[in-house]
């Protein structure tokens, strides 16, 4: 970047950063404001537990994530633009309302999109059955001014369920139970919706 700027080719260069927005090394801040834009954005899926259990680690999404956004925030550059990518899956589908709720608190001024998990495709809500899906569009509809949002709403009305959905429910279950005594963690203890399901499923 400093070659970048030395050379006088900032001004014409657009930035494009895809981050967990774990770790920030502020000496960069003087460099970016040479840039035509800076795009940041930031891969968040999920809130509390559920951050913390996507992740599999000890960093949490108060303490290590919202101070490095509020701080290039406070930066005040107006070639930068910050945006935020939920990646949704099994894990993290009941945790949306929550992350919308967070981002609303924040004070953190961005946009968001949301995309879904295709593979592996046992961690595609694909394999999630109707009655756990309708519950989530119901806690979405206080947030369906956002257009994302709405178009999120159209996509979980309209989902499809996943071919050989027996199997692939089975393949998540044998896969989350590994995972769990691999992290030494807890789904059902992380994401508590997804434990009569996950008892349901026959190995």
């Amino acid at each position: 970047l400093q070659l970048l700027v030395d050379r006088g080719l900032a001004e014409n260069i657009e930035l494009l950063y895809i981050s967990n927005g774990t770790l920030l090394d502020e000496q960069i801040f003087p460099l970016w404001k040479e840039f035509r834009a800076v795009d940041l954005t930031f891969s968040i899926d999920g809130t509390g537990s559920v951050y913390q259990y996507v992740r599999g680690g000890r960093l949490s999404l108060e303490a290590d994530v919202l101070p490095i956004l509020k701080n290039i925030q406070d930066q005040d550059l107006p070639n930068i633009e910050i945006n935020i990518h939920y990646t949704i899956s099994v894990y993290n589908l009941f945790d949306i309302p929550r992350f919308l709720q967070w981002l609303q608190a924040s004070g953190i001024k961005s946009q968001f999109s949301f995309g879904l998990v295709d593979t592996p495709d046992y961690l595609s809500i694909r394999i999630l059955p109707k009655h756990l899906i309708e519950p989530v569009i119901e806690d979405l509809k206080p947030f369906a001014q956002y257009r994302k949002v709405h178009d999120l709403i159209d996509a979980l009305k309209n989902l499809s369920p996943a071919q050989g959905v027996d199997l692939l429910r089975s393949e998540f279950v044998a896969y989350t139970k590994a995972l769990d005594e691999l992290r030494k963690e807890s789904l059902a203890e992380a994401v508590p919706e997804l434990g009569p399901f996950v008892d349901s499923v026959a190995l």
